[in-house]
Protein backbone atom coordinates (compact mmCIF):
# COMPACT_ATOMS: atom_id res chain seq x y z
CA UNK A 1 0.00 0.00 0.00
CA UNK A 2 1.34 3.53 -0.05
CA UNK A 3 4.54 4.48 0.31
CA UNK A 4 5.94 6.87 -2.56
CA UNK A 5 4.37 9.35 -4.99
CA UNK A 6 5.00 9.56 -8.48
CA UNK A 7 2.46 10.75 -11.93
CA UNK A 8 4.41 8.83 -14.37
CA UNK A 9 3.80 5.40 -15.58
CA UNK A 10 5.97 3.85 -17.55
CA UNK A 11 6.07 0.55 -19.22
CA UNK A 12 8.23 -1.78 -21.33
CA UNK A 13 7.96 -5.62 -22.99
CA UNK A 14 8.39 -8.03 -20.89
CA UNK A 15 9.37 -10.86 -23.85
CA UNK A 16 12.29 -8.60 -25.02
CA UNK A 17 14.42 -8.59 -21.51
CA UNK A 18 17.11 -11.11 -21.18
CA UNK A 19 17.32 -14.19 -18.71
CA UNK A 20 18.44 -12.92 -15.35
CA UNK A 21 22.35 -14.05 -14.62
CA UNK A 22 22.90 -14.53 -11.14
CA UNK A 23 19.48 -15.69 -9.89
CA UNK A 24 18.86 -18.24 -12.70
CA UNK A 25 22.36 -19.61 -12.93
CA UNK A 26 22.24 -21.25 -9.72
CA UNK A 27 20.15 -24.37 -8.55
CA UNK A 28 19.10 -25.69 -5.01
CA UNK A 29 17.53 -29.00 -4.17
CA UNK A 30 13.79 -29.70 -4.27
CA UNK A 31 12.73 -29.81 -0.73
CA UNK A 32 10.49 -33.04 0.09
CA UNK A 33 7.34 -31.22 0.82
CA UNK A 34 5.90 -27.18 0.65
CA UNK A 35 5.66 -26.20 4.36
CA UNK A 36 3.13 -24.87 6.25
CA UNK A 37 3.11 -21.20 6.09
CA UNK A 38 4.02 -19.86 9.80
CA UNK A 39 3.31 -15.93 10.44
CA UNK A 40 6.08 -14.63 12.51
CA UNK A 41 3.73 -12.65 14.88
CA UNK A 42 4.46 -9.03 15.80
CA UNK A 43 7.54 -6.91 14.99
CA UNK A 44 10.81 -9.61 13.53
CA UNK A 45 12.69 -6.57 15.74
CA UNK A 46 11.31 -7.69 18.84
CA UNK A 47 13.03 -10.72 18.51
CA UNK A 48 16.43 -11.43 20.10
CA UNK A 49 17.15 -14.63 20.58
CA UNK A 50 19.02 -16.09 17.96
CA UNK A 51 17.73 -19.68 18.00
CA UNK A 52 14.27 -18.02 17.38
CA UNK A 53 15.58 -15.95 14.38
CA UNK A 54 17.16 -18.82 13.12
CA UNK A 55 14.29 -21.13 13.07
CA UNK A 56 12.43 -18.08 11.42
CA UNK A 57 15.55 -18.27 8.41
CA UNK A 58 14.35 -22.12 8.43
CA UNK A 59 10.66 -21.18 8.12
CA UNK A 60 11.29 -17.87 5.30
CA UNK A 61 14.65 -18.75 3.77
CA UNK A 62 13.25 -16.31 0.59
CA UNK A 63 13.28 -13.19 3.37
CA UNK A 64 15.96 -10.53 3.44
CA UNK A 65 14.06 -9.50 6.14
CA UNK A 66 14.86 -12.94 8.10
CA UNK A 67 18.44 -12.63 7.16
CA UNK A 68 19.18 -9.17 7.77
CA UNK A 69 17.67 -9.84 11.35
CA UNK A 70 20.17 -12.84 11.68
CA UNK A 71 22.97 -11.10 10.53
CA UNK A 72 22.62 -8.36 13.04
CA UNK A 73 22.16 -10.90 15.83
CA UNK A 74 25.35 -12.49 14.74
CA UNK A 75 27.45 -9.55 14.17
CA UNK A 76 26.20 -8.36 18.41
CA UNK A 77 27.01 -11.97 19.31
CA UNK A 78 30.48 -12.01 17.75
CA UNK A 79 30.02 -14.85 15.26
CA UNK A 80 31.87 -13.47 12.40
CA UNK A 81 32.06 -17.06 10.31
CA UNK A 82 28.16 -16.90 10.50
CA UNK A 83 27.59 -13.44 9.67
CA UNK A 84 29.80 -14.26 7.26
CA UNK A 85 27.72 -16.11 5.67
CA UNK A 86 24.54 -14.16 5.91
CA UNK A 87 26.27 -10.80 3.91
CA UNK A 88 27.58 -13.83 1.32
CA UNK A 89 24.04 -15.58 1.05
CA UNK A 90 22.23 -11.75 0.43
CA UNK A 91 24.45 -10.76 -2.20
CA UNK A 92 24.72 -13.80 -4.43
CA UNK A 93 21.24 -13.16 -4.15
CA UNK A 94 21.70 -9.03 -5.91
CA UNK A 95 20.75 -7.83 -2.28
CA UNK A 96 22.67 -4.25 -2.47
CA UNK A 97 23.18 -2.67 1.47
CA UNK A 98 22.85 0.79 2.18
CA UNK A 99 25.99 2.49 2.32
CA UNK A 100 25.68 3.21 5.69
CA UNK A 101 25.43 -0.50 6.11
CA UNK A 102 28.73 -1.43 3.95
CA UNK A 103 30.33 1.02 6.43
CA UNK A 104 28.97 -1.00 9.23
CA UNK A 105 30.16 -3.66 7.77
CA UNK A 106 33.35 -3.19 6.53
CA UNK A 107 34.17 -1.75 10.38
CA UNK A 108 33.20 -5.52 11.98
CA UNK A 109 35.77 -7.30 10.09
CA UNK A 110 39.82 -7.26 9.42
CA UNK A 111 42.33 -8.34 7.41
CA UNK A 112 41.98 -10.65 4.32
CA UNK A 113 38.36 -11.13 5.50
CA UNK A 114 37.67 -7.69 5.19
CA UNK A 115 39.47 -7.53 1.62
CA UNK A 116 36.72 -10.21 0.59
CA UNK A 117 34.03 -8.54 1.95
CA UNK A 118 35.07 -5.26 -0.07
CA UNK A 119 35.19 -6.84 -2.85
CA UNK A 120 31.59 -8.62 -2.73
CA UNK A 121 30.07 -5.24 -1.92
CA UNK A 122 31.64 -3.68 -4.85
CA UNK A 123 30.37 -6.30 -7.19
CA UNK A 124 26.27 -5.15 -6.36
CA UNK A 125 24.50 -5.14 -9.80
CA UNK A 126 24.32 -2.77 -12.37
CA UNK A 127 20.99 -0.59 -12.63
CA UNK A 128 18.92 -2.17 -15.18
CA UNK A 129 16.39 0.34 -17.07
CA UNK A 130 14.29 -1.09 -19.89
CA UNK A 131 10.79 0.90 -19.93
CA UNK A 132 9.98 4.28 -21.50
CA UNK A 133 6.92 7.00 -20.30
CA UNK A 134 3.52 5.70 -21.63
CA UNK A 135 1.30 8.09 -19.44
CA UNK A 136 1.43 11.16 -17.18
CA UNK A 137 -1.46 10.95 -14.69
CA UNK A 138 -3.04 14.21 -13.32
CA UNK A 139 -1.47 16.43 -10.56
CA UNK A 140 -4.83 16.07 -9.47
CA UNK A 141 -5.04 12.60 -8.71
CA UNK A 142 -2.50 13.10 -5.61
CA UNK A 143 -1.12 9.64 -4.27
CA UNK A 144 -1.28 6.73 -7.32
CA UNK A 145 -2.16 3.41 -6.00
CA UNK A 146 -3.22 0.65 -8.83
CA UNK A 147 -3.23 0.50 -12.47
CA UNK A 148 -5.89 -1.65 -14.72
CA UNK A 149 -6.37 -2.15 -18.54
CA UNK A 150 -9.42 -2.79 -20.87
CA UNK A 151 -8.00 -4.27 -23.09
CA UNK A 152 -11.05 -4.23 -25.57
CA UNK A 153 -11.84 -0.17 -25.13
CA UNK A 154 -8.59 0.46 -24.73
CA UNK A 155 -9.12 2.54 -21.44
CA UNK A 156 -6.41 2.76 -18.94
CA UNK A 157 -7.84 3.31 -15.03
CA UNK A 158 -5.74 4.69 -12.00
CA UNK A 159 -6.58 4.40 -8.32
CA UNK A 160 -5.78 6.64 -6.25
CA UNK A 161 -5.18 7.24 -1.99
CA UNK A 162 -5.74 10.69 -1.26
CA UNK A 163 -8.09 11.93 -3.49
CA UNK A 164 -10.18 8.65 -3.06
CA UNK A 165 -11.03 9.20 -6.81
CA UNK A 166 -10.86 6.86 -9.59
CA UNK A 167 -9.32 8.31 -12.81
CA UNK A 168 -9.78 7.17 -16.62
CA UNK A 169 -7.42 7.70 -19.75
CA UNK A 170 -9.30 6.93 -23.04
CA UNK A 171 -7.37 5.56 -26.15
CA UNK A 172 -6.99 9.63 -27.37
CA UNK A 173 -4.81 9.78 -24.61
CA UNK A 174 -7.62 12.05 -22.46
CA UNK A 175 -7.94 11.79 -18.94
CA UNK A 176 -11.68 11.55 -17.00
CA UNK A 177 -12.23 11.78 -13.24
CA UNK A 178 -14.57 9.43 -12.75
CA UNK A 179 -17.56 10.64 -10.04
CA UNK A 180 -17.59 7.46 -7.19
CA UNK A 181 -19.89 8.35 -4.09
CA UNK A 182 -18.82 7.58 -1.02
CA UNK A 183 -16.02 6.03 -1.46
CA UNK A 184 -12.93 5.30 1.17
CA UNK A 185 -9.18 5.61 0.13
CA UNK A 186 -9.08 3.70 -3.76
CA UNK A 187 -6.39 0.64 -3.72
CA UNK A 188 -6.21 -2.02 -5.47
CA UNK A 189 -7.62 -2.67 -9.13
CA UNK A 190 -8.80 -5.75 -11.37
CA UNK A 191 -10.31 -5.33 -14.73
CA UNK A 192 -12.76 -8.45 -15.59
CA UNK A 193 -12.73 -8.76 -19.24
CA UNK A 194 -15.53 -11.77 -19.36
CA UNK A 195 -18.08 -9.46 -17.87
CA UNK A 196 -16.58 -6.18 -18.71
CA UNK A 197 -16.22 -4.55 -15.26
CA UNK A 198 -13.50 -3.05 -13.44
CA UNK A 199 -13.65 -4.03 -9.67
CA UNK A 200 -11.80 -1.54 -7.15
CA UNK A 201 -11.01 -1.82 -3.54
CA UNK A 202 -11.89 0.63 -1.28
CA UNK A 203 -10.74 1.06 2.78
CA UNK A 204 -9.24 3.26 5.18
CA UNK A 205 -5.04 3.74 5.17
CA UNK A 206 -3.46 6.10 7.20
CA UNK A 207 -3.45 8.38 4.52
CA UNK A 208 -7.43 8.65 4.18
CA UNK A 209 -8.95 12.20 4.31
CA UNK A 210 -12.08 11.75 6.55
CA UNK A 211 -11.97 7.68 7.15
CA UNK A 212 -15.52 8.00 8.80
CA UNK A 213 -16.99 8.49 5.52
CA UNK A 214 -15.39 5.70 3.84
CA UNK A 215 -16.57 2.33 1.87
CA UNK A 216 -15.00 -0.73 3.01
CA UNK A 217 -14.76 -3.32 0.82
CA UNK A 218 -14.99 -4.00 -3.23
CA UNK A 219 -16.77 -1.40 -6.06
CA UNK A 220 -17.55 -3.15 -9.07
CA UNK A 221 -18.06 -0.38 -12.53
CA UNK A 222 -19.12 -0.92 -15.71
CA UNK A 223 -17.32 1.44 -18.41
CA UNK A 224 -20.12 1.58 -20.67
CA UNK A 225 -23.25 2.40 -18.41
CA UNK A 226 -21.13 3.95 -15.18
CA UNK A 227 -23.17 1.65 -13.29
CA UNK A 228 -21.47 0.52 -10.05
CA UNK A 229 -21.98 -2.11 -7.45
CA UNK A 230 -21.06 -2.87 -3.55
CA UNK A 231 -19.76 -5.52 -1.65
CA UNK A 232 -18.93 -4.85 1.50
CA UNK A 233 -16.26 -5.82 3.66
CA UNK A 234 -15.83 -6.92 7.48
CA UNK A 235 -16.41 -3.50 9.54
CA UNK A 236 -12.56 -3.35 10.66
CA UNK A 237 -11.50 -4.49 7.16
CA UNK A 238 -9.80 -2.48 3.99
CA UNK A 239 -8.78 -4.55 1.00
CA UNK A 240 -6.00 -3.80 -0.80
CA UNK A 241 -4.96 -5.47 -3.60
CA UNK A 242 -7.32 -7.21 -5.38
CA UNK A 243 -7.70 -10.18 -8.32
CA UNK A 244 -10.49 -11.40 -10.42
CA UNK A 245 -10.40 -15.17 -11.09
CA UNK A 246 -11.32 -16.57 -14.96
CA UNK A 247 -14.87 -17.57 -13.34
CA UNK A 248 -15.13 -14.11 -11.54
CA UNK A 249 -14.08 -14.94 -8.21
CA UNK A 250 -12.80 -12.42 -6.40
CA UNK A 251 -9.89 -12.19 -4.17
CA UNK A 252 -8.88 -9.27 -1.85
CA UNK A 253 -5.81 -9.08 0.50
CA UNK A 254 -5.83 -7.13 3.65
CA UNK A 255 -1.96 -5.44 4.40
CA UNK A 256 -3.88 -3.96 7.90
CA UNK A 257 -4.98 -7.17 9.46
CA UNK A 258 -3.35 -10.13 7.87
CA UNK A 259 -6.18 -11.50 6.10
CA UNK A 260 -7.33 -12.75 2.68
CA UNK A 261 -11.11 -12.13 1.06
CA UNK A 262 -13.08 -13.77 -1.50
CA UNK A 263 -16.26 -13.63 -3.16
CA UNK A 264 -18.02 -15.95 -5.14
CA UNK A 265 -21.69 -14.24 -6.38
CA UNK A 266 -22.23 -13.06 -3.30
CA UNK A 267 -20.59 -11.28 -0.27
CA UNK A 268 -17.04 -10.49 0.52
CA UNK A 269 -15.92 -13.51 3.35
CA UNK A 270 -12.92 -14.13 4.98
CA UNK A 271 -11.52 -16.57 3.30
CA UNK A 272 -8.06 -16.69 5.00
CA UNK A 273 -8.07 -15.62 9.05
CA UNK A 274 -6.52 -12.55 10.22
CA UNK A 275 -2.88 -12.73 11.12
CA UNK A 276 -2.05 -15.26 9.10
CA UNK A 277 0.45 -13.11 6.86
CA UNK A 278 2.12 -10.08 8.39
CA UNK A 279 1.04 -7.57 5.64
CA UNK A 280 -0.73 -9.51 2.56
CA UNK A 281 0.00 -7.42 -0.68
CA UNK A 282 -0.10 -8.95 -4.52
CA UNK A 283 -2.45 -11.91 -5.03
CA UNK A 284 -3.21 -14.06 -8.33
CA UNK A 285 -5.38 -16.63 -8.56
CA UNK A 286 -4.43 -20.43 -9.17
CA UNK A 287 -5.66 -23.57 -10.02
CA UNK A 288 -9.00 -23.06 -7.69
CA UNK A 289 -6.47 -21.01 -4.86
CA UNK A 290 -4.55 -17.95 -5.09
CA UNK A 291 -0.70 -17.03 -4.96
CA UNK A 292 -0.48 -14.36 -2.03
CA UNK A 293 2.39 -11.92 -1.25
CA UNK A 294 3.86 -11.26 2.36
CA UNK A 295 5.85 -8.26 2.04
CA UNK A 296 7.71 -8.95 5.08
CA UNK A 297 8.69 -12.54 4.41
CA UNK A 298 7.83 -13.79 0.87
CA UNK A 299 4.92 -15.61 -1.35
CA UNK A 300 2.71 -18.25 0.18
CA UNK A 301 0.41 -20.51 -1.92
CA UNK A 302 -3.38 -20.64 -0.56
CA UNK A 303 -5.74 -23.46 -1.57
CA UNK A 304 -9.16 -23.75 -1.72
CA UNK A 305 -9.86 -24.20 1.56
CA UNK A 306 -7.73 -21.31 2.94
CA UNK A 307 -4.56 -22.90 4.43
CA UNK A 308 -1.22 -21.11 3.36
CA UNK A 309 1.90 -22.98 2.49
CA UNK A 310 5.49 -21.27 1.66
CA UNK A 311 6.14 -21.36 -2.07
CA UNK A 312 10.02 -22.42 -2.73
CA UNK A 313 12.19 -21.64 -5.59
CA UNK A 314 14.52 -23.95 -7.15
CA UNK A 315 16.60 -20.80 -8.06
CA UNK A 316 18.16 -18.46 -5.48
CA UNK A 317 15.83 -15.56 -4.68
CA UNK A 318 14.90 -13.27 -2.34
CA UNK A 319 10.93 -12.95 -2.50
CA UNK A 320 9.97 -10.70 0.06
CA UNK A 321 9.50 -6.67 -0.49
CA UNK A 322 6.69 -7.87 -3.22
CA UNK A 323 4.06 -5.24 -3.20
CA UNK A 324 2.24 -6.09 -7.14
CA UNK A 325 1.68 -9.58 -8.66
CA UNK A 326 0.30 -9.91 -12.27
CA UNK A 327 -0.40 -13.48 -14.05
CA UNK A 328 0.68 -13.96 -17.88
CA UNK A 329 0.03 -17.75 -18.44
CA UNK A 330 2.11 -19.66 -16.24
CA UNK A 331 4.79 -16.75 -15.17
CA UNK A 332 4.22 -14.07 -12.63
CA UNK A 333 5.27 -10.44 -13.10
CA UNK A 334 5.87 -8.82 -9.35
CA UNK A 335 6.74 -5.24 -8.93
CA UNK A 336 9.58 -5.68 -5.49
CA UNK A 337 9.31 -2.36 -4.35
CA UNK A 338 10.74 -3.54 -0.88
CA UNK A 339 13.79 -4.99 -1.91
CA UNK A 340 17.09 -3.42 -1.83
CA UNK A 341 17.62 -2.66 -5.27
CA UNK A 342 13.77 -2.35 -5.96
CA UNK A 343 13.07 -4.24 -8.93
CA UNK A 344 10.34 -5.79 -11.30
CA UNK A 345 11.00 -9.46 -12.08
CA UNK A 346 9.38 -12.12 -13.63
CA UNK A 347 8.93 -15.73 -12.02
CA UNK A 348 8.35 -18.76 -13.66
CA UNK A 349 6.09 -21.22 -11.41
CA UNK A 350 4.96 -24.94 -11.82
CA UNK A 351 1.78 -25.31 -13.01
CA UNK A 352 0.52 -25.97 -9.25
CA UNK A 353 1.75 -22.74 -8.09
CA UNK A 354 3.55 -24.13 -5.52
CA UNK A 355 7.32 -23.68 -6.52
CA UNK A 356 9.34 -20.93 -8.60
CA UNK A 357 10.93 -23.00 -11.11
CA UNK A 358 13.37 -19.50 -12.26
CA UNK A 359 13.42 -15.94 -12.08
CA UNK A 360 14.29 -12.77 -14.01
CA UNK A 361 15.05 -9.83 -13.79
CA UNK A 362 12.92 -7.09 -15.92
CA UNK A 363 14.24 -3.72 -14.14
CA UNK A 364 16.02 -3.29 -11.18
CA UNK A 365 17.20 0.27 -9.54
CA UNK A 366 16.08 2.58 -12.83
CA UNK A 367 17.35 5.68 -12.53
CA UNK A 368 14.14 7.55 -12.98
CA UNK A 369 12.61 5.64 -10.26
CA UNK A 370 11.03 7.10 -7.06
CA UNK A 371 9.20 3.72 -6.55
CA UNK A 372 7.53 1.15 -8.77
CA UNK A 373 3.93 -0.01 -7.77
CA UNK A 374 0.89 -0.47 -9.27
CA UNK A 375 0.86 -2.29 -12.51
CA UNK A 376 -0.99 -4.01 -15.39
CA UNK A 377 -0.08 -6.44 -18.02
CA UNK A 378 -0.70 -4.21 -21.89
CA UNK A 379 -0.44 -6.76 -24.40
CA UNK A 380 2.74 -8.12 -24.58
CA UNK A 381 3.64 -4.72 -21.70
CA UNK A 382 4.03 -4.09 -18.41
CA UNK A 383 2.49 -0.59 -18.04
CA UNK A 384 3.32 0.22 -13.74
Amino acid sequence: MPRGQDNRVTRFRIVAVALLGVLAAWALPAPAQTAPWRNVGGSLRQITEIAAIEQFARDHPYSSNVHLALLNAYLEAGRMDAAWQEIEFLATRGYVFSEAGRAGLLASFDGPLRDRLQALLAAGPEPLAASETFATVPAEAELVESLAWDESRRLLFVSTVVSRALFRRDSDGRWERIALAGTGSLGGLAFDPARGRLWIASGVYDETPDPATAFRGLIGYAPDSGDTVRIAGPAAGSPGDIAVGEDGTLYASDPLNGAIYRAAGGALETWVAPGTFRSPQGLVPWEGGAIVSDYGYGLAFVDPAGKAWRIDSDAPALLDGIDGMWRRGQTIVAVQNGARPARIVELTMAPDGRRITAVRELERAHPAWTEPLGAAIVGDSLAY
